[in-house]
């Protein structure tokens, strides 16, 4: 895990360790000047394990919490990574000339993720244009090679084959420096080794071919010539010079002559030196030094003047605190931000750099006219002009980003269920001290009477928490690790079926600072409770009596009460100059407990005490209305989740412990005397009534979390034909949309009447804008669609028309994917506020490539997000007539039961040179791995959770029967029986707990809908469910295990005689 609420790891491991040597500072101050302390402090071990036992399994739970989250997100993190990393292959940077004629709409990100990222859009160079840039780069030490090769596909078969796969072709120089390796030895294959008619193939290759080492292959280059038979000499492993992808590797000087472009490539590698942060850290510092070489100044100064004009840095401003901006392409614009801000800009070579950037251009194309073209490739050329023709991309960087956003699910979930069951532990160890203060009343108010001060009471809890903190923690790495070692292990074993592989990550930074941090909460907990519990008559404790009333509130109460009231504000102002969303939030909330809280201490000095319960129950709705009600000003951040369910869960917490003395009036018959005494001493004791809701809701609130986000992920690849549309392949074409039916007819391969249905979709690129939401243009994806298309697609509507795939046959109506009815600062939103269920609404549409008139379209359903087209506005074509045709299609095909779609999908790409074609289905299987993982990942979270309530539970149950031995004894000589005490503290004791559980379900749901809408912006195929089941079952296994919890000691203490209770209180 990178951060933990925003803050970077580092800088977070920085922090804890300066806290933990200024609590060792302050705990060794206080052992030195006063040596008896540390010995009163321990001297509680070895006299009561039991309790030192229990003490230190409730503080090393949190730990746990923490541990397993650091190490399960790395491994999250590091294992995606590595999968792109894998991908890709052992280029960091690529330079290469854009071809004459792009497929438009190219995906740079995903193009990159899938290890296709040059293929069909590079022309070709003579050798000698290389020179340039082996001479930029000089003998710069952070490179280790550049690499110029050659890339082509072209259908390839194996012997036993009925069809062949398109198989990419890389010529490689010989004697370079990198050489891919054997499968299985994991040597070195020279490219100069080979014989004249012998190759080698990577895994991927031999698996897609049905070949091995030593069996022949037959490649159908070039087009309409026979096919040329070479001998497999070799198969190597994923991940070299290949990546990813299916790869032949070939002598570069034998692919240039069978291509005909002989002493020419078509990209050049450049791979970086050192480990594989050290080649990603030097990844920019060469981009620039490159971009800015091929860069004329000309061309610059034009780009800056245009990129420092007014609209552009209100541009490039809204672009930057857009929530959908982050990481590198944050970075980016941050950078060109500070650079068009410093005089001659176009001399930087940073900016230079930035200004050929493609995901920066793709950002600002829309929006900066005259400064990039208004094409849909990533490689769009800023200018025309000598000296610009060569492009950049930092493939290794990029991929990396793209991995962190996939991961980005994995992030947020730690955040929010981490941050939820961090702070289940912290409440639990607040408990488990208090418990420990109270045990020990007594012999701390001897304590004072022999003339120890206050300060040494809370020195002396202090030293004891710290002791447990520094021991608990210990454990508690250790069970984190063992605990993320198996939900690791176990999800391996689930995964590794869809070609997804963990390793586990175990990094010395998130060691330290899960147990650092698992130390300072453990003893910031412990010293709260330890000053709070030091606030004692000398008397009373002596006694073991109620402390009595206080006096009117002081100046010191003042202070602390207003403070909140104070910072609140401050903290609303400084995230509206700032655009900051949490601090937002946080503002108005803390304001809201300000305001309750000085309230309060005006009425405590008045002597008012009555009027307290009307002034927290007006600020406990408060808090509920501010997260209920839909008042925004920023968009939401995931850690908001976990914000509006603490606040919310207070607010609640507030509302129910100083009104739930009206549940005494209930009329129950012959149990009411026990009832009522019950419902007394809660109402009575609101702290510890609140702080038993807070703990139960929260459990309850974590599991519910946990079981809606299973569901949610269950849900959203349950259903077959909503995740594939009802298709099997899918093609894709760099020409116009044409008659595939004829192509394949003609291509002889296969015939099209094998399969059941055709359809074409053309994407498009365009700006579309809802008029009556009052709106501006934003960009918006389009599948210009024909009929066949629309009569045979089974995506599932939620909303709409039934009958809107037939509609479609229509021009000038449309489906829009579910994905765009949720809020996008980046993209085009489509709102419905005609009340329940979606009713038609009209979209206008421009093409970004010409200036025709924007055409009209009534939007007459909602096509399931799940599926293929969850983001894009599905239209039919001829609703375009008068637009130029798209410059790419897709098709999309429909197979009978029991075909072999791979087969079909390899006879569809041997038809013609420019379809690619691929299964759906295998596409679906890394999908399918994931979700596993994150089941087996939340299942792990939603055991944690359910170990630290049932914990908590029995950690309230004892509390609740130590510190009422007094009022068992009374009871018990004023006649009551030992049966009936029992039945007394069962009926608290689920009392509170069906309060909670109510509280935790319900506040449960209500940041699990808000977890699923915020991680929908990028995963549009999550849906929020209600499982109903497995929520009575958590509400069932919750409040059983606080009834068995209860039980023992609401036994034991049923079963004290008046004397021996009265004797030991």
């Amino acid at each position: 895990m990178r951060t933990l609420f925003g803050v970077p790891q580092d800088t977070l491991l920085v922090g804890v360790l300066v806290a933990m040597a200024v609590v060792a500072a302050i705990l060794a101050a206080a052992a030195i000047r006063n040596p008896l302390l540390p010995r009163l402090a321990w001297r509680n071990v070895p006299r009561r394990p039991g309790f030192a036992a229990l003490i230190t399994l409730g503080l090393t739970i949190g730990t746990v919490i923490l541990s397993s989250a650091f190490t399960t997100g790395d491994t999250m993190s590091q294992s995606v990574r590595t999968v792109v990393a894998g991908v890709l292959g052992s280029a960091d940077e690529v330079v290469f000339v854009p071809a004459p004629v792009q497929r438009s709409g190219f995906d740079l990100a995903q193009s990159i993720a899938t290890g296709s990222l040059l293929t069909g859009v590079t022309d070709y160079i003579d050798q000698t244009q290389v020179q340039q840039i082996t001479s930029v780069l000089g003998n710069d030490p952070r490179v280790q090679a550049v690499i110029p090769v050659a890339l082509e596909q072209a259908p390839v078969s194996g012997d036993t084959q009925a069809f062949a796969a398109q198989i990419n072709l890389l010529g490689v120089p010989a004697n370079t420096p990198f050489a891919p390796r054997d499968a299985t030895s994991d040597t070195e294959e020279r490219i100069e080794a080979l014989q004249p008619d012998s190759v080698y193939i990577n895994t991927e290759a031999a698996n897609a071919l049905g070949v091995t080492s030593g069996q022949t292959i037959n490649v159908y280059a070039p087009p309409n010539s026979p096919p040329q038979q070479w001998h497999v000499q070799a198969v190597t492993r994923l991940g070299d010079l290949g990546g990813g992808e299916a790869t032949v590797f070939v002598p570069l000087d034998r692919l240039q002559a069978l291509v005909d472009h002989p002493d020419q490539v078509n990209e050049v590698l450049v791979i970086n030196a050192g480990g594989p942060t050290e080649r990603l850290n030097n990844s920019w510092p060469l981009i620039v030094e490159l971009r800015a070489a091929f860069l004329d100044d000309n061309t610059a100064r034009r780009l800056a003047r245009a990129m420092s004009s007014p609209p552009a840095r209100d541009l490039i401003s809204r672009a930057i605190s857009n929530p959908d901006t982050t990481g590198r392409l944050q970075q980016k614009l941050q950078r060109l931000q500070a650079d068009i801000e410093q005089p001659n800009a176009w001399q930087n070579p940073e900016f230079k750099a930035l200004a050929q950037d493609p995901e920066v251009l793709s950002r600002l194309a829309n929006r900066l006219p005259n400064v990039v073209t208004r094409g849909n490739t990533p490689f769009a050329a800023a200018v025309a002009g000598p000296g610009s023709s060569f492009r950049v991309i930092d493939v290794q960087s990029i991929a990396q980003d793209q991995a962190d956003r996939w991961g980005s699910a994995f992030t947020d979930l730690f955040v929010v269920l981490g941050a939820f069951s961090l702070f289940s532990g912290t409440l639990l160890i607040v408990l488990v001290f208090s418990l420990v203060a109270l045990e020990r009343r007594t012999e701390l108010g001897i304590s004072r009477a022999l003339g120890a001060r206050r300060r040494d009471v809370i020195l002396l809890l202090a030293l004891e928490g710290g002791m447990y903190s520094v021991i608990s923690s210990l454990f508690g790495l250790g069970g984190g690790l063992a605990l993320a070692l198996a939900i690791i292990a176990l999800a391996q074993g689930l995964v590794e079926q869809y070609g997804f592989h963990l390793e586990p990550v175990i990094q010395p930074a998130s060691i330290g600072a899960s147990y650092g941090l698992g130390v300072i909460l453990t003893f910031v907990a412990v010293s709260v409770t330890a000053w709070r519990s030091s606030r004692f008559s000398i008397v009373t404790a002596i006694r073991d009596l109620p402390d009595p009333p206080g006096g009117p509130p002081g100046r010191r109460s003042l202070v602390l009460s207003a403070l909140p009231f104070v910072v609140g504000p401050a903290l609303v102002v400084f995230s509206l100059e700032h655009r900051l969303s949490l601090v937002y939030a946080v503002g108005i909330a803390v304001a809201i407990v300000g305001a309750a809280l000085l309230a309060r201490w005006v009425l405590l000095r008045l002597g008012l005490r009555g009027p307290e319960r009307i002034v927290f129950t007006l600020a406990g709705l408060a808090l509920i209305g501010w997260w209920v009600l839909p008042i925004r000003l920023f968009p939401p951040v995931v850690e908001m989740s976990f914000l509006s369910g603490v606040t919310m869960l207070l607010g609640a917490v507030w509302v129910l412990a100083y009104n739930v003395g009206i549940l005494r009036r209930l009329r129950l018959g012959a149990g009411r005397g026990m009832w009522r005494l019950s419902t007394a001493y809660v109402a009575a004791n609101r702290f510890r009534t609140g702080l038993t809701l807070t703990m139960f809701a929260l459990v309850v609130l974590s599991l519910t979390l946990s079981a809606v986000m299973l569901t949610a992920t269950r849900v959203a690849y349950a259903d077959p034909e909503a995740v594939t549309g009802g298709w099997d392949i899918r093609v894709q074409s760099s020409q116009p949309p044409r008659d595939l039916r004829q192509v394949l007819a003609d291509g002889g391969a296969v015939s099209p009447d094998v399969f059941t249905a055709i359809g074409t979709a053309s994407p498009l690129r365009v700006e579309g804008i809802q008029t009556d939401t009052g709106s501006h243009w934003q960009s918006a994806s389009v599948l210009a669609v024909d009929d066949a298309f629309a009569q045979a697609a089974r995506t599932p509507l939620t909303g709409g028309d039934s009958n809107a795939w037939q509609q479609l046959t229509q021009p000038g109506t449309a489906i829009i994917g579910g994905a765009l009815l949720t809020p996008s600062a980046s993209r085009l939103q489509v709102s419905d506020s005609e009340g329940r269920g979606f009713h038609p609404v009209t979209l206008w549409l421009r093409d970004l490539r010409s200036t025709q008139p924007a055409v009209r379209v009534q939007v007459v359903g909602v096509a399931d997000a799940r599926g293929p087209f969850g983001m894009s506005i599905i239209a039919n074509q001829a609703t375009f007539a008068g637009w130029p045709a798209p410059e790419q299609s897709n098709y999309y095909l429909a197979v009978p039961p029991g075909a072999n779609a791979r087969e079909l999908a390899a006879g569809v790409g041997l038809s013609a040179d420019d379809l690619k074609a691929s299964t759906i289905g295998d596409e679906l299987r890394l999908v399918e791995g994931v979700r596993g993982l994150l089941n087996m990942i939340l299942q792990g979270f939603m055991g944690v959770g359910l170990v630290a309530g049932v914990a908590a539970l029995g950690t309230l149950s004892t509390r609740a029967v130590v510190e009422r031995r007094r009022q068992i004894g009374v009871l018990r000589a004023l006649g009551f029986s030992a049966r009936a005490i029992s039945v007394g503290l069962l009926l608290e004791a689920t009392l509170v707990a069906l309060l909670g559980a109510v509280l935790g379900v319900a506040i449960g749901l209500f940041v699990a809908q808000n977890t699923v809408t915020f991680l929908s912006r990028l995963n549009p195929e999550l849906r929020f469910a209600i499982p109903w089941d497995q929520l009575a079952g958590v509400v069932l296994v919750a409040l059983a295990a606080a009834l068995l919890m209860t039980l023992l000691p609401a036994r034991q203490a049923g079963g004290l005689t008046p004397a021996e209770a009265l004797r030991e209180a």
